[in-house]
Formats: structure tokens, sequence, C-alpha cells
């Protein structure tokens, strides 16, 4: 990035954080949500939904407070709740991690809408990406899953002992038709798409 590029996203968070500080915003409930895209079968996002369901339901069962992900420098957060996923990741977040939002952004005139309606984007201030977040706030739709092996105890721990969360992304790297921790999408989830995908195709 150049310095004039830095220079303008310097100037975009103190605008940003002038505004939040003017209607006394100190914080903002957020969430993100994440949903499996599949491509002839295969999962383009590599699994990362199903490696965050089997976090959650791991800590659950050790009674681990915490989980500790990957996350990009930058994410986008929603607060309008008009996307409703697999996996939702719900967050109160210091209004100074606040880059911008959609309220502040305008449109211009001719041009596609610059950002999607209750956008916020967030700051990552973490030097190695890695952040530890509460489990509590990592909430699954647990009728749009079902599990290859029932998760035990055994299981659950293995699975927490061999976790790196710098390697988030590729820990699933195909669609769970074969042998692994993985879970797979329910019955009703498959049909939903594949009604989905002959509608709009």
């Amino acid at each position: 990035c150049s310095f004039g590029c830095k220079l303008t996203i310097l100037k975009l968070y103190e605008y940003t954080q002038t505004s939040l500080k003017q209607i006394g915003l100190d914080e903002v409930n957020l969430r993100r949500e994440t949903k499996i895209s599949e491509c002839n079968g295969q999962s383009s996002a590599q699994g990362y939904a199903e490696t965050l369901v089997m976090l959650r339901e791991s800590s659950d069962i050790l009674g681990l407070p915490e989980i500790e992900i990957e996350m990009d420098t930058l994410n986008s957060f929603g607060d309008e709740g008009a996307y409703v996923s697999e996996v939702t990741l719900e967050l109160t977040i210091p209004a100074k991690d606040i880059l911008y939002c959609s309220a502040l952004i305008g449109n211009r005139e001719g041009e596609q809408q610059t950002m999607e309606s209750g956008e916020w984007v967030v700051v990552n201030r973490s030097p190695t990406g890695l952040v530890k977040l509460p489990t509590a706030s990592l909430r699954v739709r647990e009728d749009m899953w079902k599990h290859e092996t029932p998760l035990t105890p055994e299981r659950a721990k293995a699975l927490i002992d061999n976790y790196e969360p710098v390697v988030f992304r590729p820990f699933y790297k195909h669609a769970q038709s074969n042998s692994t921790y993985g879970v797979l999408p329910s019955l009703k989830q498959t049909l939903v798409k594949r009604v989905l995908k002959r509608i709009f195709s």
C-alpha cells in the first residue's frame, strides 16, 4: 500500500472515530455469517464452516471458555441479520476497532452500491492474526449438520489438541465425503441447496 493509500485509510478511520464519538457509541454488537459454498460437490470454502462447528462442539464438551482462530486483518460484519447461514459469529466490538461502516459511506451517483446496508468493517489488531473469542460467541444451527461419527470427549480432546489456528483455512480441504473428523450438511440442507441451484441456474 502506497503512502497516499495509507493516508487515505488513516483519514477514513479518523472520520469514522469522530462520527462514532459524536453519537456516544463505545461498542457495537455485530455478527458475521459463515456458510458453505459448494462447486461441483467440493467445498470451495475449504471447510471453514465445518471447522467452526467442530471447534464449538468440542469446546462445549470439554468446557473450554475460549476458541482461538485466525482472522483477516479486516473483517466485514453486519448489524441487520439480513443473512442466515450455518454458522454465526456474534461479537461485541469496541468502537475504536471500527474502520468504517455503511452508515458513514455514501454511494456515487450512477455507480453500484459502495457497501451493503448494515455492513461494518472491523480491524483485527492482533499482530499474528490469531484472536481468542468466547466459545458462546460462535453460534451453530444444529439442524444444518449431521456427524459422521459421534463426537465423544476423547474425539473432542483429540480435535482440540491437533487443531492449529494458524492453518485454520485449509483445515478441511474437501467436502466431507471421505473419512475425516468432520461434519456433513444435513439431508434438509442438501435438498434446499439443490432446489435453489436449479431455480437460479
